[in-house]
């Protein structure tokens, strides 16, 4: 058996970003609006006049999405105000501009709260303008979340009482919203076809506003396919008017977004520019999360770098903003971006510890995917058994009754009928067969839904396994010994010579050739110290590559190197595995054939890693099971070989 993989130089890099936007349209500026909301207070009662009341709702909806802490200062008794003049409409939008005021500060627990209230009162009320938007806002926060199941059956709730209210500009928001979901599902094709829709109502209704977001959302598919180009036309064009505008929220985004293709270009001071920008504009906005998402791009920057010190502080500071928050997608990626920092830095410890917790927040957003799919497809499931129950005994109903109606005509005019009811038995047994065969034809198809849900059981399972398989090397442990055996007798034997060497200086008649010969090989004996230092921190840094899912980030990688460490893996994990007995029964042996032309490549190491990892331990179960069946003459060996191609391309070779 021989597997061949082959694979191109011509590798990127890319993170995902993807933010939202959701305000309330303003007929007047924020000026215009204080100005006339003074004018009003100089009024008697004027906490009762309804204008009043409208006016500053329509300001701290502007506030909201731009400075929240003074949009809630204004906002603390305008519910109850709006309550005891009966404007039943602006104490729902009340409830709404608070809980997009807490939003935008990452408080998504009491923004559902609030945005849950102001639904039920706009219900209450028969504010049906109102309600689409709300369900929006609900379905951004269960977005945010990452309970994309949740937020896509708000945001098509909301979708719906859109376009029966002819709503364009919340349609619009609401296919926006709907496009970020399907991004972080990685479905980029339904993602743009949203995108688009949303760019479409936006240019045919001059939305400047919109047309900046789409631009922006569109930018960051691109920037995903690694399209770095149009990508970053699109964000300049987005930062261009946003600035025009005045707008501080899109600003943030477009700002964060060049960051993000000047770092993908590898012009990492110009990214550094775009991130601090961004940092400050979202620290004097108060938006919590896209100060976070600066923060990691500022740690992803300084860690390329190398001033691991600063991008350290960077991915504290952002670790501190997302668990305030409760935010797991970034603190998920704060914490991996410190584990990589940390173990660039040379500190193993530290690097695994952080990747710990990075994983621990990584499985708890895809357990609760996992769980929500298959929750769905048992509810979807249930109800489809109970629609099946309710169709057969509205089928024996109707049997009976016609039957009996059939019974009562016979006796009546037995002669005259007894043809008509002959043909009626026949047309209902007929109609009796289709009926069945719809019926099974719904069972087949509710059969093939519970295989459907029994496989995303056993898939789970099977993820849990994977998992697992990390804990294999922590038998290859044993690896390390012998570079650190090294170590160790170097060491000693260095001691003795400084010794030797300051008892020689000490004399008062010294021997120079002695010093010299002492000296060279205490320089000897470090640089043997030296070497399998090396060796083993090279065991673990492989050990810590295997165990750890796959950040996405392609290095320059020695490639031998690599198949070398995993090839060593491979061997040292299944003699630790099946040789714990009182006899061995793994025995096989390795030859290694490397072309040491071969340059440094980009590749995802820990990809490229498990799948020599399989093929290797594959190798070598087929060796080790043929060895035990006593074939004579036969050596169980695995040949690895590595070979530059005449087109450019890099040929690994497995041989059992």
């Amino acid at each position: 058996m021989k597997i061949k993989l082959v694979f191109s130089y011509k590798i990127f890099i890319f993170f995902i970003f993807c933010g939202y936007y959701n305000c309330v349209a303003q007929a007047i500026s924020p000026q215009e609006l204080s100005k006339e909301i003074s004018i009003l207070k100089q009024k008697k009662n004027y906490r009762s006049n309804k204008e009043y009341l409208v006016l500053t709702n329509k300001l701290a909806s502007y506030y909201a999405n731009n400075l929240p802490d003074s949009a809630l200062q204004m906002l603390v008794n305008q519910p109850e105000l709006c309550e005891q003049v009966e404007y039943y409409e602006g104490e729902a939008d009340a409830f709404k501009i608070r809980g997009t005021a807490y939003q935008m500060k990452g408080n998504f627990k009491q923004a559902l709260d609030w945005f849950e209230l102001s639904l039920a009162k706009a219900k209450q009320h028969n504010y049906e303008d109102a309600i689409p938007a709300i369900q929006s806002n609900i379905g951004v926060v269960f977005m945010n979340q990452g309970n994309y199941t949740k937020a896509l059956q708000n945001f098509y709730l909301a979708l719906k009482g859109a376009e029966l209210t002819k709503n364009r500009v919340l349609a619009g928001r609401i296919w926006n919203n709907i496009g970020i979901v399907y991004f972080f599902q990685g479905d980029f094709q339904k993602s743009m076809e949203a995108y688009q829709k949303f760019l479409k109502i936006s240019e045919e209704d001059k939305n400047i506003e919109g047309i900046i977001f789409a631009n922006n959302n569109i930018g960051e598919i691109h920037l995903e396919k690694n399209d770095l180009k149009t990508a970053l036309l699109s964000f300049e064009l987005a930062n261009k008017l946003a600035e025009k505008e005045k707008n501080i929220t899109l600003q943030i985004s477009s700002t964060k977004n060049l960051g993000d293709v000047y770092f993908k270009l590898l012009k990492i001071d110009s990214a550094i520019i775009f991130y601090e920008r961004a940092l400050s504009l979202s620290q004097q906005n108060g938006n919590k999360p896209a100060t976070s998402k600066a923060l990691i791009g500022l740690a992803k920057a300084y860690n390329f770098k190398k001033e691991y010190d600063t991008a350290i502080r960077k991915s504290d500071d952002a670790i501190s903003l997302a668990e305030s928050m409760k935010h797991k997608q970034l603190a998920r990626d704060a914490y991996q971006i410190k584990s990589i920092i940390y173990e660039n830095k040379g500190e193993g410890i530290l690097a695994l510890e952080n990747y710990k917790i990075f994983k621990s927040y990584s499985d708890s957003l895809k357990n609760i995917e996992s769980q929500k799919a298959s929750d769905l497809l048992k509810t979807n499931f249930d109800l489809s058994l109970k629609e099946l129950d309710y169709q057969k005994k509205e089928i024996r109903q109707r049997w009976i009754i016609f039957s009996f109606i059939a019974a009562l005509a016979s006796m009546l005019i037995i002669a005259f009928l007894i043809n008509r009811n002959r043909n009626r038995a026949k047309k209902s047994n007929l109609l009796l067969k289709e009926k069945n065969q719809d019926i099974e034809l719904q069972k087949s198809i509710l059969e093939k839904t519970l295989i459907q849900l029994k496989s995303t059981q056993a898939q789970l399972i099977q993820s849990e396994k994977l998992a697992s398989l990390g804990e294999l090397t922590a038998g290859i442990a044993h690896e390390i010994q012998n570079p650190l055996n090294f170590v160790n007798n170097f060491s000693e034997l260095s001691v003795d010579l400084a010794k030797e060497l300051k008892e020689e200086v000490e004399k008062t008649e010294i021997d120079k050739e002695l010093i010299i010969d002492l000296a060279t090989d205490l320089s000897q004996n470090q640089e043997k110290i030296h070497h399998h230092g090396k060796r083993a921190s090279s065991i673990v840094k492989g050990m810590l590559e295997h165990s750890r899912n796959s950040t996405g980030v392609k290095e320059f990688t020695d490639i031998n190197t690599l198949v070398d460490e995993y090839l060593r893996l491979a061997y040292q994990g299944l003699r630790a595995k099946d040789n714990n007995g009182p006899t061995p029964r793994f025995n096989a042996d390795y030859k290694t054939d490397f072309d040491e032309s071969l340059p440094k490549i980009e590749v995802i190491s820990q990809d490229i890693g498990r799948v020599l990892l399989n093929l290797i331990n594959n190798a070598f179960w087929a060796v080790n099971e043929r060895g035990k069946k006593g074939v004579i003459g036969y050596d169980p060996k695995v040949t690895v070989t590595t070979q530059l191609m005449a087109n450019s391309q890099v040929l690994i070779a497995i041989k059992d």
